[in-house]
């Protein structure tokens, strides 16, 4: 693994935008580091290993690596400004996905009843068991216990 003064060696990395820079200048300008990968996330190549620079981000400002994923907050994967990031369980991380293009209530976890065509269902999951937040004859109500919910379970902060 990189250390931290073999970042500091090599790259610039800037809080604001969240990018990393070569030092080494490119003519008069110094160059972005890494490439954007198919799934959408930055990877950088440093002695021959290529790292996820969200991973690199956390590794330079907390001084240790990630135990096991880093999500970002607001889902866009080329944000690697340390404030949209934080370290997540695969739980959290699912939690944080983009909504299904076939969800017809627009809420992760809330669904019209197959037993009462006119009632509304609210699920979420814990610990990988998935439980029943209630049902409700108004939508509205399927969604703020939805979202009461992933606030409790502090997948959401609140607002």
């Amino acid at each position: 693994m990189i250390s931290k003064k073999r970042i500091d060696e090599l790259l610039s990395y800037d809080e604001e935008t969240g990018e990393f820079t070569w030092f080494q200048l490119r003519g008069n300008r110094r160059n972005p580091a890494g490439y954007q990968d198919k799934q959408g996330y930055i990877r950088i190549r440093i002695d021959n290993i290529y790292y996820a620079a969200h991973r690199l981000v956390w590794f330079y400002k907390t001084g240790a690596w990630p135990v096991d994923q880093i999500d970002h907050k607001n889902r866009e994967r080329d944000d690697n400004r340390f404030s949209n990031l934080r370290e997540a369980d695969n739980q959290l991380n699912c939690q944080n996905r983009t909504l299904s293009k076939r969800s017809k209530t627009g809420c992760k976890g809330v669904h019209l009843s197959p037993y009462y065509d006119d009632r509304w269902i609210a699920t979420i999951s814990r610990d990988g068991r998935l439980c029943h937040l209630g049902t409700f004859y108004v939508l509205d109500e399927a969604i703020a216990a939805r979202k009461q919910a992933e606030i409790d379970e502090g997948y959401i902060d609140a607002v």
